[in-house]
C-alpha cells in the first residue's frame, strides 16, 4: 500500500482546507491504483509525497471551510494521482496549480452529487488559489483561473523514438508497450505518428512541414480520453503501427502512389478520435447529442473522422494544405470512407463483398475501387487485431475493452436500462464474448485477407495472424475446461495467459 504522507503540525481541525489535503493519500490507501500504474509504482511513490506536500503547502494560509466527502475526494485523488504519476507530466506544475487543478477535477465529476454550498465553497478555494497560481507563473490573477487546465494539460507532443524500429514495426507481433514505456501514455501518438510519417516520407506527400503535422497530432492525440481503458490514444497509436506492418506485408508495392498509404495511415490516427467509452448503441438508446446530429447511423465513426477534419480548420493544422485541389478531394473521400468502413454494422456485407472479389479473382491492384477495397480491410483488421497478436499482447487488450464495457454496463444498470450484451460485470460471459468476438468476427475477416495477401501479393504473409489466433481460442477452450468458476471470470485469468 501507498505510504501515508506525514503531517506536519498546525494542520488545522476536521474539515479544514489544509486538513482535507493532508488527508488525500491516507484516503486512498485503500484504492486500488497499482496495477494501473505498472512499471510507474517508483515514480508513483515518489510523487505521491511531493503532491501531498504541495497540496498542503499551497493551502496553508487559506481559510478553513467545509469539503466535499470521503468518497468524492478518493474518487479525485486517484484520477489527480494517476495524472501526477505521468512521466511525462510529473514536476510541470507549481504548487497552488496542482491544488487548482484538482478542484477543477473535483467540480467536473461531481458537480450533480455536490451540495450547491460545496460547489460554492471549491469556488472559492479555486478563486483564492487561482491567484496565487497566476502570481507563480508572472500572470495577472484574474487570468489565472481561465488559463489553469491549458497550463496543466498532460503534454502530448511527440518525442524521439530509436533508430531501427520503424522496421520492427512491420512485425506482426510488435508489442506497443515497448513504445509506451520509452515515451509514455500521453506522447505515444504522436511520437508513433511523427516517427512512421516521416520513415516513410509521408510528410513529403502531405507538403506539410513538422510544425503543421506536429500541431495537429497533438491536438488529435488530446482528444483521445486518459481515462477510457481501451478507446484511449495508445489504442489509436497501435491501430497506426498494426496498419504499416499490414500494409508492408500486403500490397505496398501495388500502390498507385504514397498518397493511398498516407490516407490509410491518417484514418488510422483518427479512427477514434475522442471516443466517450460508449457504443453506439448505447448512445442511440440514450438519445446522446451524436447519435440526434448523426442520425443514428455510423454516430461514432462519422464523428470521429469529421471532427479531425475540424482540426485541420484551426491555426497551423492543416495538414493537407499542401495537396492540390483533386488530391485534397481524393484523400478526404478516401479518409472518410476508411474511418466509416470501422462501424461493426457494416462488417459482414464487407467482409461478404471482399470474399467474393477474393474467391471470384476479380481483384485488380491496377484499379483505384479495388485498391480502397484492400486499404478498408487492412483498417478494419488493424482495428480488431487484438486475437492475432501473441498472448500477453492479447490478455492486455482483452482486459482493457472488457473493463470499458462493464463502465457502460455499471451505467446503463444506474440508469434502469437492461445492461447490453458482455456488458454486465454482475454476471460476466467473458469467455462467450471472446470467443464469439473470434469465431464470427476476426476469423473470417483475417481469413480473406489472408487468402488475398497469399495469392495476390507474392513474397508477402500474415499467416503468422491466424496461428496467434488459433492459439488464443485454444487458451479460452482451456479454461473453459480446466478453470474452476470459468462462468464468473470478468477478466483473463493470469494462470492461464
Amino acid at each position: 500500500m501507498l505510504p501515508s504522507a506525514e503531517k506536519s503540525e498546525g494542520d488545522g481541525e476536521e474539515g479544514s482546507v489544509s486538513n482535507w489535503f493532508n488527508g488525500i493519500v491516507d484516503k486512498v490507501q485503500d484504492l486500488e491504483i497499482h496495477d494501473k500504474i505498472g512499471n510507474g509504482m517508483d515514480n508513483m511513490k515518489r510523487t505521491v509525497g511531493s503532491f501531498h506536500n504541495s497540496m498542503r503547502d499551497a493551502v496553508a494560509d487559506l481559510p478553513d471551510v467545509s469539503m466535499p466527502s470521503v468518497p468524492v475526494v478518493k474518487s479525485a485523488a486517484e484520477r489527480q494521482i494517476n495524472l501526477a504519476c505521468d512521466p511525462s507530466s510529473a514536476g510541470d506544475m507549481g504548487d497552488s496549480a496542482r491544488a487548482v487543478l484538482l478542484l477543477e477535477k473535483i467540480k467536473e465529476k461531481f458537480k450533480d452529487r455536490l451540495e450547491a454550498d460545496e460547489l460554492a465553497e471549491i469556488d472559492l478555494v479555486w478563486e483564492s488559489l487561482g491567484g496565487k497560481a497566476g502570481a507563480e507563473d508572472g500572470q495577472e490573477a484574474d487570468g489565472a483561473r481561465k488559463s489553469i487546465t491549458s497550463w496543466y494539460m498532460p503534454p502530448c507532443g511527440p518525442r524521439d523514438l530509436p533508430e531501427g524500429w520503424l522496421e520492427e514495426m512491420d512485425r506482426l507481433d510488435f508489442d506497443l508497450r515497448k513504445v509506451v514505456s520509452h515515451v509514455g501514455e500521453q506522447s505515444v501518438l504522436s511520437s508513433v505518428c511523427l516517427y512512421i510519417f516521416r520513415g516513410l516520407g509521408y510528410l513529403e506527400v502531405l507538403g506539410a512541414d513538422e510544425e503543421v503535422f506536429t500541431s495537429w497530432v497533438e491536438k488529435v492525440a488530446r482528444g483521445y480520453a486518459p481515462d477510457n481503458p481501451y478507446h484511449n490514444q495508445v489504442h489509436a497509436a497501435d491501430v497506426v503501427v498494426t496498419c504499416k506492418g499490414f500494409l508492408m506485408n500486403s500490397i505496398i508495392d501495388d500502390l498507385e502512389s504514397k498518397l493511398e498509404g498516407t490516407a490509410l495511415l491518417l484514418a488510422a490516427t483518427v479512427h477514434d478520435y475522442a471516443h466517450p467509452g460508449r457504443t453506439n448503441n448505447y448512445l442511440i438508446a440514450t438519445k446522446h447529442e451524436l447519435a440526434i446530429r448523426y442520425n443514428d447511423t455510423a454516430v461514432l465513426e462519422s464523428f470521429h473522422v469529421s471532427s479531425a477534419f475540424t482540426i485541420m480548420q484551426e491555426p497551423n493544422c492543416d495538414v493537407l494544405k499542401g495537396l492540390g485541389v483533386a488530391e485534397y478531394t481524393t484523400m478526404r473521400k478516401r479518409m472518410i470512407e476508411l474511418v466509416l468502413a470501422t462501424d461493426l454494422t457494416q462488417h459482414f456485407s464487407t467482409v461478404g463483398s471482399f470474399k467474393a472479389a477474393v474467391e471470384g479473382g476479380a481483384m485488380d491492384m491496377k484499379k483505384i475501387e479495388d485498391r480502397s477495397a484492400v486499404l478498408k480491410v487492412i483498417l478494419k483488421t488493424a482495428d480488431v487485431s487484438n486475437p492475432t497478436k501473441p498472448r500477453q499482447i492479447y490478455k492486455y487488450w482483452t482486459n482493457a475493452i472488457m473493463g470499458e464495457f462493464y463502465a457502460q454496463g455499471d451505467e446503463e444498470r444506474e440508469r434502469g436500462m437492461k445492461c447490453s450484451p458482455f456488458m454486465d460485470k454482475l454476471e460476466p460471459s467473458l469467455i462467450k464474448c471472446q470467443m464469439g468476438f473470434m469465431d464470427f468476427i476476426v476469423a473470417p475477416l483475417f481469413q480473406q485477407f489472408t487468402n488475398f495477401v497469399e495469392s495476390k501479393c507474392p513474397g508477402k504473409s500474415i499467416r503468422e495472424a491466424m496461428e496467434n489466433l488459433t492459439a488464443n481460442k485454444a487458451i479460452w477452450q482451456k479454461v473453459q475446461a480446466e478453470y474452476e468458476g470459468a462462468s464468473a471470470l470478468q477478466f483473463c485469468p493470469d494462470s492461464f495467459f
